[in-house]
């Protein structure tokens, strides 16, 4: 099983942390590598679509203010292919199939391995979290309930979600994988940035489209790479630390802009 195999060589490159590469230098005031090892060009562009998104999204409110109507009768919109997630309106729905489709368009044109989609998708899910609450002495329960909800829609998946990765990540170059990871943040954040911006959607369904996206990777550990389930549970369940520290660095790096 591949989890058996490789699961710390993994975990180290999914954290927001793989192999450094050998022309990359750690990201400014990211501490222990918790946004991973990024090359020199592609760091300061990743890090201006960051601080936009930080500084221009909407904290608050649960549905679009330019939309009411799109709301469904009851008020939410079921996850369109399986899961336990709701999304409020159909705004919600489109982004995250959006999202998704930049996340396949992505990984099919680099070629990018299964850990670093999982960090690209990862920074921006930091990203949301770093904005959903403002009291810092609540965000801890906030990462519980996000890992909660990321294990459960995991494991709720009935079949493989996303295209397949490709198979042998560990022969990939590792430096042009980041730069493509940071490429993938990047389109990833300015999408959703754009979608909060044009009052579509909200912090709040950011979270909720974040954990969704995620849940699609990691079940593809599941459905592509047989893993079982309480291994990729037991993975998730380590990435409190790396979600915490990377949303420290969102905040720090917010306060000095």
């Amino acid at each position: 099983m591949i989890i058996a195999d490789t699961l710390s060589q993994l975990q180290a490159d999914i954290a927001w942390g793989g192999p450094r590469p050998p022309s990359a230098s750690l990201c400014e005031g990211e501490g222990d590598g918790m946004m991973g090892w990024t090359s020199a060009a592609a760091a300061p562009s990743a890090g201006r679509v960051a601080a936009a998104l930080y500084a221009g999204s909407h904290r608050t409110g649960r549905c679009c203010r330019s939309c009411g109507a799109a709301m469904r009768a009851h008020g939410k919109a079921r996850f369109p292919e399986g899961g336990t997630m709701e999304f409020a309106n159909d705004h919600e729905t489109t982004t995250y199939t959006m999202l998704r489709q930049i996340l396949q368009n992505h990984c099919a044109t680099h070629s990018l391995a299964l850990p670093h989609a999982l960090e690209g998708c990862g920074r921006l899910l930091a990203l949301v979290c770093a904005q959903c609450e403002d009291d810092p002495g609540q965000v801890d329960g906030l990462i519980t309930d996000t890992l909660t909800a990321l294990a459960r829609e995991t494991r709720a998946r009935p079949g493989p979600p996303l295209a397949p990765f490709p198979a042998a990540w560990v022969l990939a170059n590792p430096l042009a994988q980041r730069t493509h990871t940071d490429a993938l943040f990047e389109a990833l954040a300015q999408f959703f940035y754009d979608s909060v911006a044009a009052e579509l959607v909200t912090i709040a369904s950011g979270w909720r489209i974040m954990v969704t996206l995620m849940a699609d990777c990691f079940a593809m550990l599941i459905h592509q790479y047989a893993d079982v389930p309480e291994a990729v549970e037991a993975m998730i369940a380590h990435l409190r630390t790396p979600l915490l520290a990377q949303i420290h660095t969102y905040r720090q790096q917010h306060a000095q802009d």
